[in-house]
């Protein structure tokens, strides 16, 4: 090997300033891109919607509900639109399960402005992300469960499908969907009242309503000590800030021998870590995989046929914990 020259003062100091100038215009180069998003979406550029944005929410799609949009003669259509193309609702249907009822969904409008990106955890407003379409999945696979109980969603964006599937399907469940963005909140009244009017009998309405609930303010749900037989939440365990709270909020809400379904990745030790941090307050603590052989299948075939998936991210792991 032959031996390089010896580098002397001044040709060290060069080499530190070029790296110190490659590491500046790299720097900036990141810097510009981080504007250069807040910019688009601030002068209202349009942001992912539903699964035709993988590549930016790095999720995929496991395909349990289709999307019928609507053709604005359905009553779903309740609110004064300039064109046609403004319309945003679109109905979830459950090809595999024909007895489950469509739920209509208003989607956010793929425009944002600074005063939402600022608003309290504004994910729920961007898409319906694969845990909760998972879910909704699951809850319509085990429907039995939920007849004559009592359910709240926690952080279920302004979709909540999970939440919207049970309470229009089964009457007889009463049904808080909760989320700490009044965005979402205020969507969610919408897809209550628009879905009341499409899919609830004119005697047998579903008995479901939408409110703001934080779990880092005890005062929203103080009112809701031991009151719901099931809690459910889809992927929400990503800030880790929030994680002992999502725990303390659960433990709260449930009766005594209430049961939780958290569905997400597990994202690094996200999934792990706040799996401990439940073992310490409540009775049973389950990790599943295999919740469901439907999704099973498919999340195999993913992992064989896409060398873009990855579990870690990309398949929702269920939680189960019971009070």
């Amino acid at each position: 090997y032959s031996i390089p020259p010896p580098i002397g003062k001044n040709g060290i100091l060069s080499i530190c300033f070029r790296l110190a100038a490659s590491k500046k215009r790299n720097s900036m180069s990141k810097g510009k891109e981080r504007w250069g998003v807040l910019k688009n979406a601030i002068v209202e550029k349009r942001i992912g919607d539903g699964c035709e944005s993988q590549s930016t929410r790095n999720s995929f799609c496991f395909n349990l509900f289709t999307r019928k949009k609507c053709n604005c003669l359905e009553k779903a259509c309740v609110k004064s639109r300039k064109e046609e193309n403004d319309c945003r609702w679109f109905a979830y249907v459950c090809n595999s399960m024909l007895s489950v009822k469509d739920i209509w969904i208003n989607h956010p409008n793929p425009k944002t402005n600074l005063k939402e990106i600022t608003s309290f955890n504004n994910t729920g407003n961007v898409c319906i992300w694969p845990s909760e379409e998972i879910m909704a999945y699951y809850c319509m696979s085990n429907l039995d469960l939920f007849c004559g109980k009592s359910v709240i969603e926690l952080g279920g964006g302004s979709s909540s499908l999970a939440a919207m599937c049970i309470a229009f399907n089964s009457p007889s469940t009463r049904v808080l969907i909760t989320d700490g963005n009044g965005k979402c909140v205020n969507m969610l009244n919408d897809a209550i009242h628009t879905n009341q009017m499409n899919v609830s009998n004119g005697t047998n309405k579903a008995q479901v309503s939408a409110t703001d609930l934080r779990w880092d303010m005890p005062a929203t749900y103080s009112q809701y000590t031991e009151t719901f037989d099931f809690a459910l939440c889809a992927d929400c365990l990503f800030f880790d800030e929030f994680r002992s709270f999502l725990v303390d909020t659960i433990y709260s809400v449930l009766k005594v021998g209430g049961t939780a379904f958290i569905f997400a990745p597990q994202r690094g030790n996200t999934f792990h870590n706040f799996a401990e941090l439940c073992k310490l307050k409540f009775t049973d603590v389950v990790q599943i995989e295999q919740y469901n052989h439907h999704i099973y299948k498919q999340h195999l075939e993913y992992l064989i046929k896409n060398k873009s998936y990855k579990s870690d991210v990309h398949f929702p792991i269920l939680l189960k914990v019971r009070k």
